[in-house]
């Protein structure tokens, strides 16, 4: 399973911080039809602050993100010029 991942000193920051791009990539989803596809209970058509908390993505401190419950995680960093 792949999630989005922001780490930052504290869980504030990182929402701040990763709120604006994955609204965006969550709303272009939605407007690409890919929620049609998936399950009722998963629909993408919802608040950011639902999706956040369902479990979608690892976003807080070092200390949040250490204790979400994943046994391992897998960071990609985007390179230059994407």
């Amino acid at each position: 399973m792949l999630k989005e991942v922001c780490v930052a000193a504290t869980d504030e920051q990182a929402l701040e911080v990763a709120r604006p791009y994955l609204k965006g990539k969550y709303d272009a989803y939605v407007e690409w039809g890919q929620s049609d596809v998936l399950p009722p209970s998963d629909t993408l058509r919802r608040e950011f602050a639902e999706l956040t908390a369902g479990g979608r993505f690892v976003l807080g401190s070092p200390q949040t993100c250490a204790h979400d419950g994943s046994d391992r995680h897998c960071v990609r960093r985007p390179r230059a010029g994407r």
